[in-house]
This record gives C-alpha cells, structure tokens and sequence, in this order.
C-alpha cells in the first residue's frame, strides 16, 4: 500500500533522515536548527505514524529499533531525491552560498586534485564548504544509489562505463611497479611477469576479500591473471610503509610512486607488460544534470584539470 503523500507533511522527511543519521535527538535538532522540545515533538510524530519507537535508549546511549534501521536507505534516497528535484535550475551565488559538496575518491585522486581545488574554493567561495569521502564499496553492485549519495565520485572511467555521458576527465597516469631496496628482484634490470607472480603482491582494492575491485588498473591486473594477492589496502598512500623492508610489490600509478617512494628503501621498475594508462573520472548522477552548484564544481575541476 503506497501512502497518499497528500496526507503526510512532507517536512518530516527532512526529520526522519536526520534522526537515522544523527541517532540523537539534540544532535538532529541541532542539524535542522531546531531546539531539542521541538525536535522532541517532531519525533512524537514520527512514533505516532510509523507505529514504531525509532529511537530507543539503551544503556547510556539512543540506538535505532530495528524497524527504524530498515528505514534508513529508503529514507536517505528519498531525501537525496527531493533535494535534487528542488536544487533543479535554482541559481547558485559562490560568494553568498553556505553548500557543503560531497565528493567520493580514492586517496591517490585527492593527493591529485585536492590541494588545487580547495584553493580554488576558499578563493571564490569562502563560506562553501566540501568533504572529501572514502569510495564507497556499494558503486560495484549499486552505482546509482552510490551516485545518489554524492555530490561527484572520482573513479577510472571504466569502473562507471554506463555514465561516461555524466562524467568529465580530470587527469591520467600509468602503472610501475614498487619493490622493497630488499626485494629478491630489486637489482634486475628489468622484471618479468614470472618474477612477479613468484613473489607476494599488495593490492589496493575495494570490496570484500572474495570480490576485490583494485583501485585503478583493471587491464593490468587482468594481465597478471591468475595472481592472488596476499594483502589488500583500500588505500595507496599506505602502500609504500607496507612495501618498505618486505618482499612485496605492488603497481602503484606512476605518479604516486615517484612523490611516497622516493627514498632508498624503494626500487621503481617499469611494469612487464604493456604500460596501461588509466583516465579517472569525475562522475555525477544524471539527475544533477541542472543543478546549478555541482555546475559550479565542476567548473571548478575543469580548472584544475587543465593545470594538471
């Protein structure tokens, strides 16, 4: 049975996806701007329509009924959905707006793009705020709730080859290999896939053990075949403390390498195999085609892309 939305204040939905996220009622009436007896009320409500406690004290602490954590991603691409319907062709003024953009990337495309950008904001809108998210592991199964949850995601474009049309390059790289100064193959010329496959690799992958997504580089890794690696980081810029003084290797874009392992205790090698170049990707849901501040961001990229 779908509700008559005629009947419901619509206000509370802006309410409920604030008290899943915050869990607190004081710390939800805060993020609305409302006091702790009003955001009180409006939780009276919420139990009076659902028919559920929502929240629930248990101990020192609130913790969602069960009820209310199934709620949870209806009620967040609900929210997500109404402020895209609404932020549709509104003007956006960088100098006045108090926006905070969500941005999704793999630490390797902050290091990238980051620094620049943040520049760019402080010096064109100072009250515009912007988060820099881990990559959600949800984009392989589910890309568009993922891009629902975010402002922009920055991934390789062929992670997303479905929204190429809802994406815009930032900057390209390729792969080389890093080596401990310890490596067994430190002082080899050059390196072969043998060689690789006969010693343990560290990957930077998404995605739970069984289903492991690296980061960037899929025609190299598919290259390597059969290889299994023997660690896995969801990050990059952690890579070359794993490596130091061990017997692992890890492809790691060229760029990366030449500014995190620069010291002695590092060998970079030129990959045996084809050198692959990867693009990455600032990615958008096609929804937020008109919304006019992410058109702003995105500007903002452009610009920094093309100092890149």
């Amino acid at each position: 049975m779908v509700a008559r939305l005629e009947s419901i204040d619509l206000n509370l939905l802006v309410a409920l996806n604030a008290l899943l996220e915050e869990r607190h009622v004081t710390n939800a009436g805060a993020r609305l701007h409302i006091g702790q007896s009003a955001m009180s009320g409006v939780l009276r409500r919420l139990r009076g329509y659902f028919g559920d406690e929502l929240l629930v004290r248990v101990g020192n602490e609130l913790q969602l009924t069960p009820f209310a954590e199934s709620l949870m991603p209806a009620a967040r691409a609900a929210y997500d959905a109404a402020a895209v319907l609404f932020a549709a062709g509104v003007e956006f003024d960088p100098q006045d707006s108090e926006r905070v953009f969500s941005v999704a990337l793999s630490d390797y495309s902050l290091t990238r793009i980051g620094p620049q950008l943040i520049q760019r904001i402080d010096a064109d809108a100072p009250n515009v705020r912007i988060s820099f998210e881990s990559l959600p592991t949800t984009f392989v199964r589910d890309p568009d709730g993922a891009l629902m949850q975010y402002d922009l995601m920055v991934l390789p474009v062929e992670y997303l080859p479905a929204y190429a049309s809802s994406s815009m390059p930032l900057f390209d790289d390729d792969f080389v290999v890093v080596l401990s100064r310890h490596s067994p193959f430190a002082d080899r010329d050059e390196l072969t896939v043998k060689d690789l496959k006969r010693s343990p690799q560290l990957l930077a992958a998404l995605g739970p053990r069984n289903q492991l997504r690296p980061l960037a580089g899929l025609d190299a890794h598919r290259t390597l075949g059969d290889i299994d690696p023997h660690v896995s980081v969801s990050s990059y810029l952690g890579m070359s403390h794993l490596i130091r003084g061990s017997r692992y290797w890890a492809l790691m874009p060229r760029s990366l390498a030449g500014i995190t392992c620069t010291s002695d205790d590092f060998v970079i090698k030129e990959a045996p195999f084809p050198s692959e170049r990867f693009t990455e990707h600032a990615f958008w849901h096609p929804s937020r085609e008109r919304d006019a501040g992410l058109a702003w961001l995105r500007g903002l990229l452009e610009q920094v892309a093309a100092a890149q």
